[in-house]
């Protein structure tokens, strides 16, 4: 079963949480993971160490 055209933009999903139940099967939930590139200069220098000067 086709869930997704082909050619579309692939949706960048985060694992949020998983559950493993008898025999094997899993329960995995996603959520809309942010998109890269999506931060600003502000956003990618408060990551960055402070130096003294």
């Amino acid at each position: 079963m086709v869930l997704f055209d082909e050619g579309e933009p692939a949706i960048p999903l985060e694992l949020v949480s998983c559950e493993a139940f008898e025999p094997g099967v899993l329960n995995l939930f996603y959520a809309p993971a942010e998109r890269p590139g999506s931060a600003d200069h502000e956003d990618a220098t408060s990551h960055l160490p402070r130096t003294g000067g």
